[in-house]
């Protein structure tokens, strides 16, 4: 039986479960899954590069650094029908007299962790877009997550900075449109008082990536699996539904634009991943 060895971080208890349930579903059909579950996205990546998986499931910033230190040259696979498109959202008091992108110049801006996609990146990515840049026209302040906080995962730093918002520590604050949603469904999570200024140009999200120099017929085999993978199979459905997907798609790389620049506008390559050993 054909074998493949695919990382993915343990960014929640339901991981582990989601995969298993899609292993027996691939091993169905002759593929044999090799989990290799990481903390956080430097050790995978790192990993991958170094040949010792075949197969990554990323988030946005662990696609767009398997894509600088792979050269461009890894073999770019399926993403979930929800990943196509997201944005994020710059928010502001509800009595705030910003009523524009322009009326953030001067002002104080909360965002995620330095190396959050949806929390930083993209919004600074967006604000350069539209004629803001940062420290010249406005100030950041940064809210990680706390220690324990997976590298490049959705993190509470943004719920931090909305907090920051409310108590009129920053004049506007930035998350995730996803994360926005979840919150407005949370009755733990205080958003009133609260208003969308703007939302960012949108970008795509997760994506599996192959490592450049594995075997084709491989790699198109596990592909096809995945986009064949119906949610309404009983051995997917519960896998599916976790990890919030009603079909895998072929994957759109031509969108991570905004944030590819972004990544670059703050080198976050040259900062944050300086210590990967490949």
């Amino acid at each position: 039986m054909d074998k493949i060895r695919l990382g993915a971080v343990m960014s929640s208890p339901t991981v582990p479960e989601i995969w298993w349930e899609f292993g027996k579903y691939l091993k169905d059909h002759g593929l044999e899954l090799e989990m290799v579950y990481h903390d956080f996205y430097k050790p995978q990546i790192a990993s991958f590069i170094r040949g010792e998986i075949d197969i990554t499931w990323n988030g946005p910033l662990g696609f767009l650094a398997t894509d600088h230190f792979s050269k461009g040259k890894q073999l770019n696979g399926p993403m979930r029908d929800t990943d196509i498109s997201t944005k994020s959202l710059i928010l502001v008091r509800e009595d705030s007299d910003i009523q524009s992108v322009a009326d953030l110049k001067g002002k104080v801006i909360g965002f995620g962790a330095t190396d959050s996609a949806e929390g930083r990146i993209a919004p600074i990515s967006y604000l350069r877009n539209e004629g803001l840049e940062l420290g010249r026209d406005y100030q950041e302040k940064n809210y990680s997550a706390d220690p324990d906080q997976l590298f490049g995962t959705f993190s509470q730093g943004e719920k931090k900075a909305l907090q920051a918002l409310k108590n009129k520590e920053v004049d506007a604050s930035a998350c995730w449109i996803g994360m926005y949603n979840n919150w407005l469904n949370n009755p733990e999570i205080d958003t009133d008082g609260v208003r969308i200024l703007t939302e960012t140009s949108s970008y795509s999200h997760c994506i599996f990536c192959g490592r450049p120099d594995l075997d084709v017929d491989l790699y198109n085999k596990f592909v096809d699996l995945m986009l064949n993978m119906d949610k309404s199979d009983p051995r997917v459905i519960k896998g599916m539904e976790m990890e919030h997907l009603n079909e895998w798609v072929e994957g759109q790389t031509d969108n991570f634009k905004l944030l590819k620049d972004g990544c670059e506008y703050l080198q976050i390559f040259d900062s944050d991943f300086k210590e990967i050993n490949f």
